[in-house]
C-alpha cells in the first residue's frame, strides 16, 4: 500500500515479476503523479486505486484479482 502511482522503472520492474504483485494506491501524492505516462489517470474518486501484477501482465483498477492471479492466503488478512 502507498498514497502514489510506482514510477516507470519500478513499474517495468514490477510487470517483469512472476510473482504475483497487488498494490495499492490510495492516493496520487507522490513526485511520480498518475499522468507519468503509465495510462494510470484515475479520477479522484477512484481510490483506493488497485495494480495486479503477474507473470508480465498489468490489470489495473480493478477491485478483485483477475483471472489467473493465484490466490494467496496472506492477502485474505489485506483490507482491500
Amino acid at each position: 500500500m502507498q498514497d502514489a502511482f510506482p514510477c516507470a522503472v519500478c513499474d517495468a520492474a514490477f510487470t517483469r515479476q512472476r510473482l504475483p504483485l497487488l498494490v495499492k494506491v490510495t492516493a496520487n501524492n507522490g513526485a511520480y503523479s498518475a499522468d507519468h505516462g503509465l495510462g494510470q489517470k484515475p479520477a479522484a474518486s477512484m481510490y483506493p486505486y488497485y495494480l495486479w501484477y503477474h507473470n508480465g501482465v498489468k490489470t489495473a483498477g480493478t477491485v478483485t484479482a483477475p483471472a489467473g492471479f493465484p490466490a494467496i492466503p496472506a492477502f485474505a488478512a489485506i483490507t482491500l
